[in-house]
């Protein structure tokens, strides 16, 4: 078992998805959107899980990941995002912190993350938020006893309203003010994560007019904001928070 560490990322997906089915292996710039994800968290430098279910059908992802460095695929209960991740830092990385990106999180932005967790650590809050940027560019961060406690609350049951939870239990929560630049007041103004097949198309869009392989937050919404027709591809669409 490894030493205990102040950090890691755990990324949870699945394959079963009633809004955009298979969304985990749409393709991104020509790869599956979980590895495109995977890519750009990666560049932190912190150690990687992929949490996913043990049924064979999510066997999927862990095809179009098996070859990626530093990515360690964790496989663990099926309806619970929660209980995997607790038990996946408990076996696997044994982090005292833990960074929670979702499957629609594809623009993770890694330089706002490794900022986002100096203030976590510093304010000694059992999560911290970043509720002031695109969407899909943030991270969650908690401190691994937090997960653990929650977890063991709810053996056997759902477990992926991770927000709702630590609410409920009365956890200290603090927010994440990222540089100005990246600030968004309204995150349904720029709404970035993948949910919904306009998200796909969206994301796409964004990424198919920007030259660099894996664009920032900053240059995601100067262009967001220069280009409104883009912006608007899925203004219908509600925010909702899943694996």
């Amino acid at each position: 078992m490894n030493p205990e560490i102040d950090v890691a990322v755990i990324v949870c997906s699945r394959v079963k998805n009633s809004r955009l089915p298979e969304k985990a292996l749409k393709k991104i710039r020509g790869t599956a959107s979980i590895r495109y994800l995977l890519e750009r968290i990666s560049r932190t430098q912190w150690p990687v899980v992929l949490a996913i279910p043990g049924s064979p059908d999510d066997d999927p992802i862990a095809d179009v990941v098996h070859d990626m460095k530093g990515i360690t695929i964790y496989r663990g209960q099926d309806d619970s995002p929660l209980e995997r991740m607790a038990t996946a830092n408990a076996t696997v990385t044994r982090a005292k912190n833990i960074v929670r990106v979702t499957g629609d999180d594809i623009l993770v932005d890694w330089e706002m993350a490794l900022q986002h967790f100096v203030y976590h650590v510093s304010s000694n809050a059992d999560m911290t938020n970043n509720r002031h940027t695109l969407d899909s560019s943030a991270v969650e961060i908690y401190k691994a006893g937090a997960i653990e406690e929650m977890s063991a609350r709810r053996i056997g049951k759902p477990g992926e309203m991770l927000g709702h939870y630590i609410v409920q239990d009365g956890y200290r929560i603090e927010g994440f003010n990222p540089p100005s630049e990246l600030r968004v007041e309204d995150r349904r103004t720029f709404r970035m994560e993948v949910d919904y097949p306009e998200d796909l198309l969206k994301v796409r869009t964004v990424l198919g007019a920007l030259g660099t392989q894996y664009p920032l937050t900053g240059e995601i919404l100067s262009f967001l904001k220069d280009n409104e027709d883009v912006n608007r591809i899925n203004e219908d669409r509600k925010w909702q928070k899943s694996e």
